[in-house]
This record gives C-alpha cells, structure tokens and sequence, in this order.
C-alpha cells in the first residue's frame, strides 16, 4: 500500500517499532545500554530532541558536554532501532544528492567549496569521536572505490577525478579494471572506477549505543519507546510534547531528527517536507580467505557502483559480505521478500564467485530525500525554538554528527568555526503533491532503472 496511512505514507509493517530488526548489527552490538525508559508522567527540560539516533543523540551530546544546555531525546522504538541500527555503516561523503557542479549553480562557487569541506570534516569527525571517546565500533577500511558498473561510466568518472583535481585540489586516483583488480576489488560489474579518500565503513549500531553513553555521561536523558503523539504550545509560548503512554515533556525548544521516520500530523512545517524511500541489505556468512580470493574481492575499503539507484558493498571485519541496494516502492511484508530475493540474485551477477554463499541476514529500511536533494540542519527563521536536522540522502552516518555540533552551536548561540554550508540551513521545503510522492518516486526510480542499464552514459 503507498497511499497516506494516517500520517504515513507507506504500510504499517515498516513502522512496527515493537518488531525487532533482524539485522547482522543487532546481533553482533553487544548487549544494549540503559537508557531512561518510557517517559512517564511530567517533564521538563531546555530542549527536547525528537529522535534518538545519529542525529538525536549527538545533538544531547552537545548540548549538555559543550554548552551546559539540558537536553532530552525522545525515541518511537528501542534505541538504533530506525535507520541508525540498520544502514550500511558508510562513513562517506553526502547530506546530497547533488553534485557539487549542480550546487555550485544553484548556489555559486564558495558555497560548493563550502559544502564539500563540510563533507570532509564530517568523515574526519566520526574517526575523531571514535579516537578520542574511546568508542570501539569496528573502524574498517580508510577511502572509498567508486566502480563503474559498464565500461561506458568511465568517462565522467575521470572527470570528476580531474574536476577534483582543477576545482578543489584533491587527488581522487583513477583505476582501469586491472588496477582496481590489483587493489583487490574484481567484479563483472566493475571497469574501472575512482578512490575518494575521505571516510571509512563502521558498525553502525555500536556507533549509535556509544553515542547514547556519551548523550547521558553530561546529564542528559534518552527516553526509548516514547513516541511523540501530540505537539503544542502553552500558554506561555513552550513547547508540549504528548507521548503514547501519556507522559508530558515541556520544552523552550523542540528539534525534529527522526530522518525517514518523520511522523507527519504533528506540526504542519514538517508535514510534505520528507520523502523515506526504501534500501535492502544483505549479509552472508564469513567468507574463507579462500572464497575471496576465487572473486577477487579483498579489499576492506567500501564501494559504491556508479549507478544512480547504486549498489553499496563492503567487506566486513570477519570476513561477511554486506551488499545493499535502492529500488522498491511498497513496504509490504510481501514487497519486502521480493526485493529482499531481487537483491540476492543481483549480487549472484556481480560476484559470480559467490552464487552459493549463504545469505544469514537481510532487512530493509528508508533513506529520507527532500524535495531539492539537499539535507536541511537548522532553526526556523520566524520560530528559533523550533529545529530540524534531517534529509541524510543515505549518507547521514558521518554528517549527522557533524551537523547536530553546529546545531547545538546554533541553540546555544555560540559561534561555530567549521565549514558548514548555508544551503544546508535553509527551512524545509514541502513537496508539489506530497501525497503522491510514492507514485513520483516509483517513476523515477523507472527513468533511473533506464538510464543506468540500458542508455547510453
């Protein structure tokens, strides 16, 4: 089903927040932090986090550590239970889906500049918090490959990589299918490709439970299973968040970080502002040294193909492979199966080698576009105790972090003397027609499907 649910707009089963994910990160994190429970009864505090992911936690983090500012992070689920306990753990460049020739038209030149030194801080800041916190969340891999997928996709391939070199002096190496076989990366489906050398691959879930530590070490609250029902403003002009168990929190100031899983009907602003669309992830059993060999895979630097709807694929710690991928419109337990089995045959074609490999977990979950592809991190102009940090475009592991810092800078009014590009800081913007975004989104993936496979680059 993919007509408006309530306030969803996809089928109820992707929403269940009492069904656990039966993702390799869950049953590998270790076992689950205490957080603070349901919220229960009244409360009050300065800022109320809507979401307890990436994003949430990392903006009660600095609320309370860097600024004293008393904080509190609500959560529908368990905590990692949305996008930031099951995405492909890729520490990469993004928060868009454009590129930076595209920005820079929009924009101009320096904005440009100024995102791609953001995104570059932002995978520079998740190895640092790891480091200097003392997080172990399996670090693996430094860079990332991105292969082109048919022989054709080389070309803009080398341009990007002279557009780096001329534009922003970085060196972003070019590989011939033989040099990317030697650096250990062999596929069918792999002709060449480029090397970006900023990010690394990690466990994601462990990542989000070391950041609920961090969220609570400075007093600051999680509360899980507390989903927020009701929104409004008393008399006085503060913040009143209704829970689904009846507790009450109190707030100067509400940020909305809940990504994909934005629920819709609370307050207007956010309602038509996000598009969740669908990615699939596979994982198999450990591979022998031997099994990875006979593909020619490894490497432990992640890979992204070249495809607008792109394959992402890594090696992990012991040896599993993950292999992900977006497509697919309907949420239904159903839909979920089929795509779940179109995903194994795909990656049967792009790693011949390993048509009988055991696949030990699969699951799905949304990545949140918006309506010009560009995330959104930021105070309402006209209501600067209202926020948002969201629109990760499948690459929120390292900017949303890196975002919630700037944003509690902004709360706290405190200056904040990093790159952090102004187009990421513009108010939410409502798509034509939201309650068509899943037919519209269908038809582009139909237009990206053949332009990927079947005309020419």
């Amino acid at each position: 089903m993919t007509t408006l649910i309530g306030s969803r707009i996809y089928d109820d089963a992707i929403y269940a927040t009492d069904r656990p994910v039966p993702s390799l990160w869950e049953e590998t994190a270790g076992p689950e932090p205490e957080d603070d429970g349901k919220l229960a009864g009244e409360a009050a505090t300065e800022v109320a986090v809507i979401g307890g992911g990436i994003a949430g936690l990392s903006l009660v983090w600095h609320l309370t550590r860097r600024h004293g500012i008393e904080a509190v992070a609500l959560d529908a689920g368990k905590i990692g239970w949305g996008a930031s306990g099951r995405n492909g753990g890729f520490v990469s460049m993004g928060y868009t889906k454009r590129s930076l020739d595209d920005l820079a038209r929009s924009f101009s030149q320096d904005e440009a500049r100024t995102v791609f030194a953001a995104q570059k801080a932002a995978c520079d800041y998740v190895i640092d918090v790891a480091r200097s916190e003392g997080l172990e969340i399996d670090l693996a891999g430094r860079g990332e490959y991105i292969v082109a997928h048919r022989p054709d996709r080389m070309a803009s391939l080398r341009a990007k990589s002279a557009a780096m070199k001329a534009q922003f002096g970085e060196d972003w190496p070019v590989f011939t299918k033989e040099e990317l076989q030697e650096q250990g990366y062999a596929s069918p489906e792999a002709h060449g490709g480029i090397y970006v050398p900023h990010g690394t691959g990690l466990h994601p879930l462990k990542y989000t439970y070391g950041l609920l530590g961090l969220a609570r070490s400075h007093g600051g609250r999680v509360h899980s299973h507390s989903a927020v029902v009701r929104w409004e403003r008393d008399g006085s002009g503060q913040h009143v968040l209704h829970t689904q168990d009846g507790g009450r929190l109190r707030a100067r100031t509400v940020v909305v970080a809940t990504n994909g899983f934005t629920t819709e009907g609370l307050d207007g602003r956010f309602d038509g502002v996000t598009l969740p669309a669908l990615s699939n992830i596979l994982v198999t059993w450990p591979l022998t040294q031997a099994e990875r060999q006979a593909q020619g895979y490894t490497t432990d630097v992640p890979v992204a193909d070249s495809r607008n709807l792109l394959f992402y694929i890594r090696l992990l710690k012991d040896g599993r492979l993950l292999f992900g991928g977006r497509g697919g419109t309907s949420a239904s337990e159903a839909a979920g199966q089929r795509y779940g089995n179109y995903t194994h045959r795909r990656l049967t074609e792009v790693f011949p080698a390993w048509k009988e490999v055991e696949i030990t977990h699969r699951w799905r979950g949304f990545v949140c576009l918006t309506a010009d592809l560009v995330g959104r991190v930021g105070l309402f102009p006209d209501d600067r105790q209202t926020g948002f940090l969201f629109g990760c475009h499948g690459s929120g592991v390292a900017m949303s972090g890196y975002a919630a810092k700037f944003l509690a800078a902004r709360i706290a009014g405190a200056g904040f003397n990093e790159p952090f590009p102004q187009c990421f800081q513009r108010v939410p913007q409502r798509f034509p027609l939201p309650s068509l975004r899943v037919p519209a989104l269908a038809a582009a993936y139909a237009w990206y499907r053949l332009k990927d496979e079947v005309l020419p680059a």
